[in-house]
């Protein structure tokens, strides 16, 4: 008898004591996979440059510019159908065209700077 109480103690002990876990993972989710690259026309403005100055685009489609110079530029265009206002460095401009056509723009601040964007239907 004393065998058999002393083995339902040490049952009901290790019952108390383990063989559950009730602790939950306190890990952090993963994170969210990055967003997919924007679509669209990319101007970069290194130094006094736009690059590339010459682009082609469809209608709708967006055209961005990032000033990655230190210095501050513009993206200005010739007919006024768009200015960016001075953009800082490592700040982006965007547009999109709702015609088709021939665009002209530049850098107000430094005149030599050009480019052109030709969108297509």
């Amino acid at each position: 008898m004393k065998k058999s109480l002393w083995f339902t103690g040490l049952v009901i002990m290790m019952a108390a004591c383990g063989g559950h876990n009730d602790v939950v993972s306190t890990n952090p989710p993963p994170p969210p996979p990055p967003p997919p690259p924007p679509t669209g026309v990319h101007i970069a403005i290194v130094d006094f440059a736009f690059q590339s100055d010459t682009v082609t685009a469809k209608v709708g489609e967006l055209i961005s510019w990032t000033n990655t110079a230190t210095d501050i530029h513009t993206v200005t265009s010739d007919s006024a159908v768009f200015d960016s206002g001075p953009l800082q460095a490592q700040t982006s401009f965007t547009v999109s065209f709702a015609k088709a056509g021939t665009y002209t723009y530049h850098c107000a601040l430094h005149p030599t700077m050009t480019g052109s964007i030709t969108v297509t239907p």
